[in-house]
């Protein structure tokens, strides 16, 4: 009896959920328009065989931003910390700079000396920032950035 009324039930739920799935979803004017940049990163005297790549992904029409960042080549097991820079050339310093991993969450390489990260960001970074930077962290604690040696940089196009 009850294995009846459980198929019954069931029978009801599944029709009814065709009915209601089937207007199709249509996004936000623009929604699916996604902007991405290749940032290439390279290994600096602090760890000159160091490589990567960071995708930077913005969406303007729903507000969606995101970077993904993948090294090889790193220290093995080191750890490292993600920021957005703006350099200003003439004047030859940093103007502006935002962490993007959270430094109570370590970032850390493994064992072959490999890096990944993702994040989303609350804006855009084209046009605001002009690189990316990868810090090695020799000591192992993500807050001390007064330590923090630059390990890869690229420039955002």
């Amino acid at each position: 009896m009850f294995r009846t009324w459980a198929v019954c039930i069931v029978t009801v739920f599944l029709i009814g959920s065709l009915g209601w799935s089937s207007t199709p979803y249509n996004p936000p004017e623009g929604g699916d328009e996604w902007q991405y940049s290749t940032v290439i990163l390279k290994g600096t005297d602090v760890d000159k065989d160091a490589t990567g790549k960071a995708i930077l992904a913005c969406n303007m029409a729903e507000s969606q931003h995101r970077v993904q960042l993948s090294t090889e080549k790193v220290v093995p097991n080191g750890t490292y910390s993600v920021w957005l820079v703006k350099y200003d050339a003439e004047k030859e310093k940093i103007v502006k700079q935002t962490r993007l991993d959270d430094p109570d969450r370590r970032l850390k390489a493994d064992k072959y000396g490999k890096l990944a990260f993702a994040s989303n960001l609350n804006s855009c970074p084209q046009g605001k920032y002009t690189h990316v930077y990868v810090r090695y962290h020799a000591d192992g604690n993500p807050r001390n950035t007064k330590d923090a040696k630059t390990a890869l940089k690229g420039a955002i196009p």
